[in-house]
C-alpha cells in the first residue's frame, strides 16, 4: 500500500489517494478519538480514494471512498 501512495504522490497522472493502514479500522472500532488525529496533516477530501484495508479475522478485503463518483466500495474476493 505504501508503494502505491508513494508512487501516486511522485506523479500527477495517476488518481491521488489515501490509504489507512491495517490498523486503522480496528481503532475506530474502539472510539474516533483514537483515530481523529490520523489524518491532521492531509485533507482526505481532496483525495480521489480513500482506501481501507479490513481484516475479518480470516480473511482481507479492502474498502474504497470513491470521492469521484460519490460512493462507497467494498471489494471481497469470497
Amino acid at each position: 500500500m505504501n508503494v502505491l501512495m508513494d508512487r501516486n504522490s511522485k506523479n500527477a497522472s495517476y488518481p491521488k489517494i489515501f490509504i489507512f493502514n491495517t490498523f486503522f479500522l480496528s481503532m475506530l472500532e474502539k472510539g474516533f478519538d483514537r483515530v481523529k488525529k490520523w489524518t491532521r496533516k492531509v485533507d482526505i477530501f481532496e483525495k480521489d480514494y480513500v482506501i481501507v484495508p479490513v481484516h475479518l479475522g480470516v480473511h482481507w478485503c479492502l474498502a474504497v471512498i470513491n470521492f469521484k463518483e460519490k460512493r462507497f466500495e467494498y471489494y471481497d474476493s469470497m
